[in-house]
């Protein structure tokens, strides 16, 4: 399995971009980069796009795809992700008013964009992937991933402030190779952090040792860029030897 960090920050500056995670050139799990990275070649070879949840840091490169896709004949991409993001996606994004409709403009053949909906903690079969969405806590409805394929499996934690189910996926799942947690405030905006639905670094090893992920490799990911350096800091204070840095434009590979 081949992951390309395509932007990997919890907000856009000069130099950083927002969260999406390109699976073997075909699958993007998030869509907050995309056409300002991927050439045209590289953006029409994407099949399926796995959306966490409709926070525009995660959804705004699928409208540059959508239209991107829209001009040429038989081009189209599926939008995975729990039944009630894609009816926010309908009702905010794609609703003629903040943009158009592409999942009702069709190409010769299909829509641009085609909804399928993901039962919780069901396998959704994409591209040689098995792809399982895991509810998390944040201010809007939203699911980890959990992304296997044969004896390899990561996962996603995605936006999420305490939560469970993830976790005690983790601890049962066999073989992970990699999780990317999403860290987006410094130890000292917990208070900030608990309100916005995030996870400062705290958190994340407050869940590794309650539920005894240590043999796991940890990315952090999703850092907003003024607090990087302070949360970089802290990294290094923990002395966690399975914690590592997500780095923008990596690929890395299972």
């Amino acid at each position: 399995m081949k992951l390309e960090v395509l932007g990997c920050y919890g907000n856009v500056t000069e130099r950083c971009r927002t969260v999406a995670f390109l699976v073997n050139d075909r699958v993007l799990f998030d869509a907050g980069t995309v056409t300002e990275v991927l050439s045209l070649e590289r953006s029409k070879g994407i099949s399926h796009v796995c959306l966490s949840h409709i926070h525009l840091d995660h959804v705004k490169g699928l409208c540059s795809l959508a239209e991107e896709l829209s001009m040429y004949e038989d081009c189209g991409v599926a939008v995975l992700a729990d039944r009630s993001v894609l009816t926010a996606l309908s009702e905010n994004v794609f609703n003629n008013v903040l943009w158009p409709d592409f999942t009702a403009i069709s190409n010769r053949k299909n829509p641009i964009v085609r909804l399928q909906a993901m039962k919780p903690f069901e396998y959704t079969r994409v591209e040689g992937l098995r792809i399982q969405a895991i509810p998390v806590h944040h201010r809007v409805h939203t699911t980890g991933f959990l992304v296997n394929e044969g004896d390899k499996t990561i996962m996603l934690t995605s936006d999420t402030a305490m939560t469970e189910r993830f976790w005690e996926t983790a601890k049962r799942e066999d073989h992970v190779e990699f999780i990317i947690a999403h860290v987006a405030f410094p130890n000292r905006l917990s208070p900030l952090a608990s309100t916005a639905g995030h996870m400062t670094l705290s958190v994340l090893l407050d869940r590794i040792d309650t539920y005894r992920l240590h043999h796991i490799p940890f990315y952090v990911a999703h850092m907003k860029s003024m607090f990087e350096e302070e949360i970089l800091r802290e990294i290094r204070d923990a002395g966690r030897q399975n914690l590592r840095v997500l780095e923008q434009g990596s690929v890395l590979f299972v």
